[in-house]
């Protein structure tokens, strides 16, 4: 039976470097959702800025479907015949129930951190897009976190979650946390 992981969490929560645990140290496959979009981006010629993997997003969402993104990557799943594999980026509720759906195992994992923790980590990433004001930072966040419709929900994808991880420490710390979850959950059993 095929197990996915999904990492889904807030910004600058750590994500990636969780993402890092289960490709470098449990040799993952990854599929990312927001690498999707960069791509659509790149294909409109467009900026890569968060307000546009938004508006593509969005528009994607309308056009496709709220859970096209989902479908993309379970159709890659598929295509690749794939054992275990990340999926990364879950933004919307109805991109989870897509994965839950299927025939495999899938765990849902919540990455989060405190929000001025979070925006230290998004400032020290040196990404021109994230070089902005805490102030904005948090308004971007709330507008991820309570959308509807084919808007991102990330508030509603947070609670379809498995597990949440407190991402408050160093990296051996998450790693750490991940590996201890992943022995709970049973996932190589």
């Amino acid at each position: 039976m095929t197990l996915v992981i999904g990492i889904t969490g807030t910004i600058g929560a750590g994500k990636d470097a969780a993402a890092r645990f289960f490709v470098e140290e449990k040799k993952f496959p990854h599929i990312s959702l927001s690498d999707m979009l960069r791509e659509e981006t790149a294909a409109r010629n467009l900026e890569q800025t968060r307000d546009n993997w938004y508006a593509v997003g969005q528009d994607l969402r309308k056009q496709e479907g709220s859970n096209t993104l989902a479908q993309r990557a379970v159709d890659r799943i598929k295509q690749e015949h794939y054992e275990q594999v990340l999926v990364t980026s879950f933004r919307h509720p109805d991109e989870v129930v897509w994965f839950t759906h299927q025939k495999w195992k899938f765990v849902l994992i919540m990455i989060d951190a405190p929000a001025e923790m979070r925006y230290e980590r998004v400032l020290s990433r040196g990404n021109t897009a994230d070089q902005i004001s805490f102030e904005t930072f948090v308004k971007q966040e709330q507008k991820e976190l309570q959308g509807s419709g084919t808007e991102l929900q990330m508030q509603a994808v947070f609670g379809q979650a498995d597990a949440v991880i407190q991402n408050t420490g160093s990296l051996e710390a998450l790693y750490q946390q991940l590996s201890v979850l992943m022995e709970g959950l049973s996932v190589y059993a």
